[in-house]
């Protein structure tokens, strides 16, 4: 008696046995993401509300992971960026002293080494190189005078090329929503006079995945509208 296919990337191979290598590959990997999403827990708020949307139950699983995880992603990158940007700006500033210069040049190192694609973003359309300036950082760390003054000479270059959105932090939840804001297309948020609160369904949803009863989804949208403005203008 043929043995029964445990997973789906087996019943694929079982499926397709004369397929060639390239094709088996792609097949076995597309059964194995499959097999994590089924086995994956379900997101509540996000996937039933995906689902009554009309997507298909392991597609609505898989975006709503990919929500909560791309929204955490946004949020480390954005945190990231200001740091990197108020690094800079400081360093930019004549006057600072060996050992502050010293200071500042150990926590972009330590960006660096969490995640070296957001200091080298920094460096897009420079003709400096970030590994020059990674380098420096390292000097001035050790107190060496030369690449102190070397880091606070590359600061004041990319300092006025800097740009971050201030204001207040982004949550993940408030990150979260606009990105299904973009991803749908549209959705706004309902105000309910008689509740006193949001009671749309796109909103209870983030509540829902995140666990956050008071989410107010207001911010989320008004970045979502500034950015299809943008795009159209």
């Amino acid at each position: 008696m043929e043995a029964k296919p445990e997973t789906v990337g087996q019943a694929l191979e079982m499926l397709f046995p004369g397929c060639t290598a390239g094709l088996k590959r792609v097949l076995t990997a597309v059964g194995d993401m499959i097999d994590r999403l089924e086995a994956a827990p379900p997101v509540p708020g996000y996937e039933p509300m995906l689902i009554k949307r009309g997507h298909p139950p392991l597609m609505a699983r898989g975006l709503s992971h990919g929500l909560r995880s791309a929204s955490k992603d946004e949020v480390s990158k954005t945190t990231k960026a200001r740091v990197i940007a108020d690094t800079l700006r400081f360093l930019a500033k004549p006057g600072r002293t060996q050992s502050s210069i010293s200071r500042k040049a150990g926590a972009l190192l330590e960006v660096w080494n969490a995640t070296a694609a957001a200091l080298s973003d920094v460096f897009q359309g420079s003709s400096i190189s970030v590994f020059e300036f990674v380098e420096a950082l390292e000097g001035a760390v050790r107190g060496e005078f030369a690449a102190c003054r070397r880091v606070t000479e590359v600061a004041a270059a990319l300092a006025p090329g800097l740009s971050v959105r201030r204001g207040p932090k982004v949550t993940e939840a408030s990150m979260a929503h606009e990105l299904l804001l973009r991803y749908l297309g549209d959705g706004s948020y309902t105000y309910s006079e008689a509740r006193g609160d949001f009671t749309d369904a796109l909103t209870c949803a983030t509540r829902s995945a995140f666990d956050d009863p008071r989410f107010d989804p207001r911010p989320a949208f008004h970045r979502h509208r500034a950015r299809r403005r943008q795009r159209s203008s």
